[in-house]
């Protein structure tokens, strides 16, 4: 099965390497690593 691609927007406070909790749009909870470079309010796009 294909992964599903989401758009995150990195939350205030957070740093590159930081480990963030989203929602998927299927309900499950998922841990994503902010990448390096990252900065609030930026967005990156993950797999899940």
């Amino acid at each position: 099965p294909q992964g599903t691609l989401l758009s995150i927007t990195v939350p205030e406070g957070a740093q590159p390497g930081q480990q963030i909790q989203i929602k998927a749009p299927d309900g499950r909870v998922v841990a994503v690593t902010i990448p390096a470079g990252m900065q609030p309010g930026t967005q990156f796009q993950v797999k899940i």
